[in-house]
């Protein structure tokens, strides 16, 4: 049976185009890589050979991330040059496993490599199962406005991003009061802190999620639920448009209430878009409903469940809810111990994705388990984790499985002047 990663690899001796199908900010630590393999050899007589991607993302959606990463067999090499639709982009050589790890938004790319032993099967490529080749990744989500900006401040310190899912009716355009999350930065005047508006979230590439219009009517199940949502996506946009990122999707619905009606009100939505007067003029972005409490993480390249021990992985599908754990309001453990079952089987045919939920008021758990994540497989630590808002995850996904990715050609071609 083809897995994602062997049903994307190709030969050179042609043109196969293979649509990726199914078994995603910032930069990362490249641990494993070669440093000497990132620039241009300084040797006069380095022999550089081009190999040429084109990358097409045109069957998917209006998306904010076109993230995609290709692992490249380059076998071994002295440096290599990465342009992506003629501009130099970061890439690591794994030089362990002989292949170049690229991540790229572009739609063209050329890969300058010096010096390469041409082994077989040269030039072939794996789009990665998650962003950077990660081995699995944590998105935490942050229901309704306030009391939780103490854990936004602990984000923003280690330079990661969560996603905040806003009740509309109650965002403020212009006050800054540090318990609660509104459109606006500032200073609290009563206490002098700093608060981080929804604005400048966007900007930081934060998620701004949708949890409906009315904190009492959006989980009335008898009231029109469907104009909660388009209200809300209403109101999102019109703060987003007034930020230094204008072009930030919101994608993600968190069902209020978990109310099971939202999952079919997104859907829909999202297939169909909405004729509904005073909406019909609003764009809607909408990809996915957040909803349940899935215990375990999801398996993002397989088809079916994957026990190991006393968990079992859900299969992730697009056509169900995204599940979140909000235990992580009661203990901080079981989801450490999460972490490290991710962690500890995490291989190259299973990659995993673990959502989880909290309310304001637990700050501290929070920001224990950020902590943790940090320094054992973040950044700090393996730097195996990839920890994003759920909707940077989920559009990796559309694109890793979505996206058309050809190779173009093999040629002898020093890269150009920079």
């Amino acid at each position: 049976m083809l897995t994602a990663m062997s049903k994307s690899r190709i030969l050179l001796d042609g043109l196969i185009f293979l649509v990726l199908a199914a078994c995603g900010s910032g930069e990362s630590k490249p641990s494993s890589s070669n440093p000497d393999a990132g620039d241009s050899d300084s040797s006069e007589d380095a022999n550089y050979q081009l190999l040429r991607y084109s990358l097409d993302r045109s069957a998917l959606p209006n998306l904010y991330y076109h993230d995609l990463t290709l692992i490249i067999d380059v076998g071994t090499i002295t440096s290599a040059i990465v342009l992506a639709d003629g501009v130099a982009i970061p890439h690591r050589y794994e030089a362990d496993l002989q292949k170049l790890i690229v991540t790229t938004e572009a739609s063209a790319l050329e890969v300058y490599v010096a010096n390469a032993t041409n082994p077989a099967g040269f030039g072939d490529f794996e789009v990665a199962p998650l962003y950077d080749d990660k081995r699995w990744a944590w998105s935490q989500g942050f229901d309704d406005n306030s009391l939780y900006t103490e854990s936004v401040d602990a984000y923003k310190e280690l330079g990661y991003q969560a996603t905040v899912f806003m009740i509309g009716e109650l965002i403020d355009d212009s006050r800054t009061e540090y318990w609660i999350v509104d459109a606006s930065s500032g200073t609290d005047p009563s206490n002098n802190n700093y608060v981080t508006g929804l604005k400048e979230l966007s900007e930081l590439e934060w998620g701004i999620g949708n949890h409906g219009w009315g904190p009492a009517s959006s989980c009335n199940d008898s009231a029109d639920l469907e104009w909660e949502v388009l209200r809300e996506n209403q109101r999102l946009l019109e703060i987003i448009a007034q930020s230094n990122n204008p072009t930030y999707k919101p994608i993600a619905v968190a069902a209020p209430c978990f109310l099971g009606q939202y999952q079919g009100i997104v859907a829909d939505l999202r297939d169909h878009g909405t004729d509904r007067t005073g909406f019909t003029s609003t764009p809607i972005y909408l990809q996915f409903n957040e909803s349940g409490n899935l215990e375990v993480p999801y398996i993002t390249d397989s088809e079916t469940d994957y026990s190991q021990g006393s968990v079992t992985a859900k299969a992730f599908s697009f056509d169900t809810a995204v599940s979140r754990d909000y235990r992580i309001e009661d203990s901080v453990s079981l989801i450490t111990d999460m972490f490290d079952w991710m962690s500890a089987n995490a291989d190259s045919e299973h990659h995993f994705w673990y959502n989880t939920l909290s309310h304001g008021g637990h700050n501290d758990k929070v920001i224990a388990v950020l902590n943790y994540a940090d320094s054992h497989y973040g950044s700090a630590g393996s730097d195996e984790a990839w920890i994003a808002p759920s909707d940077r995850i989920y559009s990796y996904l559309m694109h890793r499985d979505q996206a058309i990715v050809s190779f173009d050609g093999l040629s002898n071609a020093s890269p150009p002047k920079q």
